[in-house]
């Protein structure tokens, strides 16, 4: 935040100018990792599959996803993930970098006393972390709130405007189907499709006494819609928190995707602004639409 790396530690309950949320698959649970330090830590993790899911910044404050998995080794093996870079801008916006310094965190580590979670005697081998692709074909992207894409855009509503399921632009309403229907009001007649994708809803903690919902992964996605609905293809998960959103598709250049409830500010690549996706919860057992 303030030009110099920080470095990772289990820090749960104390505040922190820069916080990191990882995701364990074996557990469905976050934890919370607060910076501080020389730039250089060691996670001590159980083997299996992570997801550095998101992080919270405090000046400003921010929470933002990421979602870039990684895998722990077995025991006494050490792996490089690699350098996260996330670069938080004015307005909320964000984005970040996943950057390889492995020869010189080599380096760093022959030349000093290892940290004492590293195993003796064991150097990391590189296995980078992944970023989450985005989803569809893409090759440029520009502003859902511009004049190409012919909708008004307000404190309310940036993009299209969901229509069921009714409420969904005000929180997670029940819906009736693990399939559900999914439709926004249609935009003029531009020659422009729609991306529909759909995420689970993970709640996550940013600080304590706080909840805060995080897109999880990616469940659904279609391209290229030309009417203005879509029906979930394959059955969610019941009890389920899901959060939704519409994009224009024009060839294979697309807007923004389509928020509520904020100012809007522009997202291109992995910069991301303030803005609320739709959201829906699935019921507990499975029902007609």
């Amino acid at each position: 935040m303030d030009g110099k790396e920080k470095a990772l530690s289990a820090s749960t309950f104390t505040f922190n100018p820069f916080d990191v949320f990882l995701w364990t698959d074996a557990t469905g649970q976050f934890e919370r990792l607060g910076l501080d330090g020389d730039g250089t830590f060691v996670w001590t993790l159980k083997p299996g599959d992570y997801t550095i899911a998101g992080f919270q910044a405090y000046a400003p404050l921010r929470l933002g996803r990421i979602w870039a998995r990684f895998s722990a080794p077995g025991p006494g093996l050490a792996t490089y993930v690699g350098a996260l870079r996330i670069e938080v801008f004015e307005g909320g916006h964000y984005r970040f970098d996943i950057e390889d310094h492995f020869d010189d965190v080599m380096t760093g580590l022959r030349s000093k006393p290892l940290p004492t979670s590293l195993p003796a005697g064991v150097e990391p081998t590189k296995a980078l972390m992944v970023a989450e692709p985005t989803p569809g074909h893409v090759a440029g992207v520009w502003s859902i709130c511009s004049k190409r894409s012919g909708l008004n855009c307000d404190r309310s509503h940036q993009g299209v405007t969901a229509t069921s399921p009714s409420g969904t632009e005000n929180g997670f309403p029940t819906v009736a189907s693990l399939a559900p229907l999914l439709e926004w009001n249609p935009v003029l007649d531009l020659g422009m499709t729609y991306d529909v994708a759909v995420y689970e809803s993970l709640v996550i903690n940013p600080m304590p006494g706080f909840t805060r919902a995080l897109r999880g992964p990616l469940v659904a996605y279609a391209e290229g819609l030309t009417e203005s609905h879509y029906q979930v293809a394959s059955p969610l998960r019941p009890d389920r928190k899901y959060e939704w959103s519409v994009r224009l598709r024009d060839g294979d250049s697309v807007s923004t995707w389509s928020t509520t409830g904020y100012f809007y500010t522009i997202i291109i690549a992995t910069t991301s602004g303030s803005g609320k996706w739709f959201g829906l919860t699935t019921p507990k057992q499975q029902g007609s639409r």
